[in-house]
């Protein structure tokens, strides 16, 4: 296998890199992006086992109704906008969360011109002059306030986010479930690669304590062998119209051995292994030629394969960028495969990759507990305790200290901007007007320099002055709708039966599942157990692939959006039994769901013909800079943090 480095990636230009692992790409993503902190239970809970002040570790606990739901399942009600007055655990509210409808009514107003001339302020809603404003309490947007802060200490800063909970797609999921605490990821899971990360991220990383080394060796792989559970590929009725199976030890055994596993017809079998085994370059595949055509083009015409072969890595379209074969450039696929082992994405089987093929280096609830970090150095209050990375992943959130009259740094959620303009012309302007939404009242807030750290989906809507080419590349971005599930199980003994930790699956909106890997930190360590609680990743890349290419992201958006819980918890219901059915997997082995919904999940940069151009979209003006991860024209979390390196020092640079 490749050479790694020591954050467990392949080193870029390997020749061997290795097999792909759910999530490499941010959120929402990655990511999303992608993507978390603390959501606040409902008005009257006290779900808290820690007391004030002090933070607790995650032993077991007492749930509050042991073998229900945590809080409450069949809602998507807003939670109170009033503070708690102590601190707690985070991300106890279960049910729809991530882009909640509540966190997107205001927003969707935009298509009607609801906000073209500015909210006339509630009377006493105006504040007095911040030094700065950051639209967008994420990754970015807190990276800035910290780069901005950095030069200028004594700043008044205002954070602003549409959510109920920071960290943008940076969320956790907590569960209490039968007397344990489970901690998931709801969004961005990990660092991608820190060797290559900018120069400016590595310092962040640094700062922040984090260690690659410390990461892995909170990971116990050998949990995998003890049940032999292996990654797979599922064929069935639903899928081929075969009898169930699984194919296991997938990158672990020679490509016609792994699919003579199941019941497919000799002719699929042979397509989906000579998918996997392309070590040749077809005639005339250069660069330019792959950048344009599609992964389809590519698999049925230059490789000559079925459209079952298609199918198959429309799996692994979906979860490296979001979109299927039909869209995504066969350029931009052979990075990751299948069918580019003559480009160094190898599909090649290794023995030593039985166990552990899809573990990735992180904290139990991804990238959330490095952005709690980057929010305490800014504003420690917000946390119960203070110290090394593992002491903020067990830190209780103060809530009520978020948002105090006389604080420097202010964290305003369940605030949605909605018109934002300098005061006269942008080269000249002393001042910016910023307009938004906060508990049902109108308010406006004066700032000497803004960033726009929510997206460009979102920017071309507030900023009311932005430049005309400016907004016509952010119209050119486009966004893949993704929904991150995770499932709380009481028990799991059907999955052990069946020899799956991660498995993909067809024709299901859903297309993979991943049990929680066996992470253990100081402090929390849940039993890695078939007879204990867990909790399980479910992914739906929510695209419409049956529409026209020009509408598959429009459409898909809108099937997720219309789903109430009830919904989706019977989907995510269906889905389990069909896939450990046949093992004695029951409906009732679910506890709970927590449905995480990103609307404007990856940035789209590698569909055939695309005209985006992240670039032109980042461009700052007057007193206003642009942060997000899309201006990075990447995914990953890092490029959040450069994108706010950036607009950071525009602002600076203007002060």
């Amino acid at each position: 296998m490749a050479e790694k480095d020591n954050d467990g990636k392949k080193q870029r230009g390997s020749t061997n890199p290795t097999p792909p692992s759910f999530g490499r790409r941010e959120m929402l993503k990655r990511s999303a992006g992608g993507l978390l902190l603390a959501t606040l239970p409902r008005c009257g809970s006290n779900l808290s086992n820690s007391p004030d002040a002090t933070g607790g570790d995650f032993g077991n606990t007492t749930a509050p109704d042991a073998g229900a739901d945590t809080v409450h399942v069949g809602s998507d009600s807003a939670p109170s906008t009033t503070p708690p007055p102590s601190c707690m655990k985070a991300g106890l509210e279960t049910g729809i969360r991530g882009n909640t409808n509540a966190s997107i009514e205001v927003a969707h107003k935009f298509r009607s011109g609801a906000f073209n001339t500015p909210p006339i302020p509630t009377p006493g809603a105006e504040e007095s002059i911040y030094d700065l404003v950051v639209v967008g309490a994420g990754v970015a947007g807190i990276a800035s306030a910290i780069y901005f802060l950095d030069a200028q200490p004594n700043a008044r800063v205002l954070l602003l986010d549409n959510h109920d909970e920071f960290g943008g797609h940076a969320r956790r999921n907590t569960f209490e479930v039968d007397g344990n605490t489970l901690i998931a990821c709801g969004g961005t899971l990990e660092v991608e690669s820190y060797s290559y990360s900018s120069t400016e991220s590595r310092a962040l990383f640094d700062r922040l304590g984090l260690n690659i080394n410390t990461l892995q060796s909170y990971f116990d792989s050998s949990r995998y062998a003890q049940y032999d559970l292996t990654a797979g590929f599922l064929a069935d009725q639903q899928s081929h119209q075969v009898d169930h199976a699984w194919a296991k030890r997938m990158w672990a055994t020679e490509w016609p051995a792994f699919f003579s596993q199941l019941n497919l017809p000799p002719a699929v079998a042979s397509d989906l292994a000579a998918l996997c085994s392309v070590n040749t370059e077809p005639a005339g595949m250069n660069d330019v030629a792959l950048a344009s055509i599609s992964m389809r083009e590519y698999i049925e015409g230059r490789l000559g394969l079925s459209a079952e072969a298609t199918r198959f890595a429309d799996i692994f379209a979906l979860d490296y960028f979001g979109v299927g074969c039909d869209t995504l450039t066969a350029n931009a696929a052979m990075q990751y495969g299948p069918g580019f082992d003559w480009a160094g994405a190898s599909w090649s089987p290794s023995a030593d990759q039985a166990y552990d093929v899809m573990h990735t280096n992180r904290y139990p609830d991804g990238f959330h507990t490095i952005v709690r970090k980057m929010l305490a150095l800014i504003k420690p209050e917000a946390f119960s305790r203070q110290g090394t990375l593992e002491d903020l992943f067990l830190a209780d959130i103060c809530p009520h200290k978020y948002d105090r009259p006389n604080d420097q740094v202010k964290l305003r959620l369940n605030s949605t901007a909605v018109h934002i303009a300098h005061n006269g012309a942008p080269a000249t302007a002393s001042d910016v007007d910023v307009y938004y939404l906060h508990n049902g009242q109108n308010r406006r807030a004066k700032a000497r320099q803004v960033i726009m750290a929510g997206g460009s989906f979102m920017a071309k809507h507030i900023l009311r002055d932005i430049p005309n080419e400016t907004k016509a590349a952010a119209n050119s971005m486009r966004y893949c709708p993704l929904v991150y599930t995770n499932v709380a199980l009481h028990r799991w003994e059907a999955i052990a039966k069946s020899g799956i930790y991660w498995g993909c699956f067809l024709d299901s909106p859903y297309k993979i599942f991943k049990l929680q890997e066996p992470l253990s930190l100081p402090g929390y360590s849940p039993a890695w157990d078939p007879s204990q609680p867990i909790t399980a990743l479910m992914v739906w890349p929510a695209i419409d692939l049956n529409a026209k290419e020009d509408a598959q992201l429009s459409m898909g958006r809108m099937s997720m959006g219309m789903m109430d819980l009830a919904a989706h918890r019977k989907l995510v219901e269906e889905t389990l039994t069909r896939l450990f059915g046949p093992y004695g997997f029951s409906p009732n082995d679910v506890a709970a769901i927590t449905v995480n919904r990103w609307g404007h999940g990856y940035p789209l940069f590698d569909s055939v013909g695309s005209q985006s151009d992240p670039q032109q979209a980042a461009k700052g003006y007057g007193r206003i800079s642009i942060a997000h991860v899309d201006n990075a024209g990447d995914v990953w979390a890092q490029g959040s943090i450069d994108a706010a390196y950036r607009a950071a020092q525009e602002r600076l640079q203007a002060s």
